[in-house]
């Protein structure tokens, strides 16, 4: 059986795959704990510069394994086994001091939509949508979906998703501020590649500190978010990238960074 999820990383960039097209992605306990495995490695890797989370197949993912939900014997405790792996795992995804990129080929629901949603760049092809699938289950949300949907389009639409049960196709996506861009379904992982071989390319240490910051927008009031941009700013200015930069500027050349 193909392992559910795969990581590649080379000089800097990382490539996480959801593998299992034929189950839709779906994020059952196998796939889960590989994405925990997974998220582990990048969290420990030194050299790692940018991310890419993608996925295989029509669909992104389908969102948990219902089929499983249906069998089991103790339904709380099968969600509590999972949940307290798969939110270590999107935990640390979350966590990560580097840019991270998703392109989203296909639907995503559930749990699906954390995942989709989790990049600071998030792209898509036209036939991605977003469903949350937990209404018509009885269920609340769960893998940092309401977060996300709160966070990016605001609680209007997540209360909206949540409730309804509504499927957002990524036009509308892309005009709430669920996504960066949409290309069309035969360059999006060309695209995706291009924008992680460019960020990995890019001034790490300041990279990590705008990503930081943005994360962290609206968790303080703007004078204290103020005082950490000024911090994030002196300490990149100490390093050897900041003056590569300064000096590719004045020289007219492109800068070639080297994550120091």
């Amino acid at each position: 059986m193909a392992v559910p999820v795969r990581l590649e990383m080379a000089e800097g960039a990382a490539v996480l795959t959801l593998a299992r097209p034929e189950a839709g992605n779906r994020l059952d306990m196998e796939t889960v704990t590989a994405l925990e495995a997974a998220s582990a490695q990048l969290a420990g890797a030194a050299d790692l510069r940018a991310l890419l989370i993608r996925a295989e197949g029509r669909m992104f993912s389908v969102g948990g394994a219902i089929n499983e939900f249906g069998t089991t014997p103790d339904l709380p405790a099968c969600l509590a086994a999972i949940l307290e792996i798969g939110h270590r795992a999107m935990g640390r995804l979350f966590a990560l001091p580097c840019p991270v990129v998703t392109a989203v080929q296909g639907p995503a629901g559930g749990a699906g939509i954390g995942l989709a949603l989790c990049g600071d760049i998030a792209l898509a092809a036209p036939g991605a949508v977003f469903r949350a699938g937990y209404p018509a289950l009885g269920m609340s949300a769960d893998f940092g979906a309401s977060w996300l949907l709160a966070r990016l389009g605001g609680a209007r639409l997540a209360a909206d998703m949540l409730l309804t049960n509504r499927t957002v196709a990524a036009e509308e996506a892309m005009a709430r501020g669920l996504l960066t861009a949409i290309h069309p379904a035969g360059e999006l992982d060309t695209a995706a590649r291009a924008l992680l071989a460019r960020l990995a390319a890019g001034p790490a240490r300041a990279q990590a500190a705008a990503c930081a910051l943005v994360r962290a927008a609206g968790a303080r009031d703007a004078i204290a978010h103020m005082e950490a941009e000024a911090a994030a700013m002196l300490a990149a200015a100490a390093t050897a990238d900041a003056a590569e930069g300064i000096a590719a500027f004045l020289a007219k050349r492109a800068p070639v960074f080297q994550g120091r």
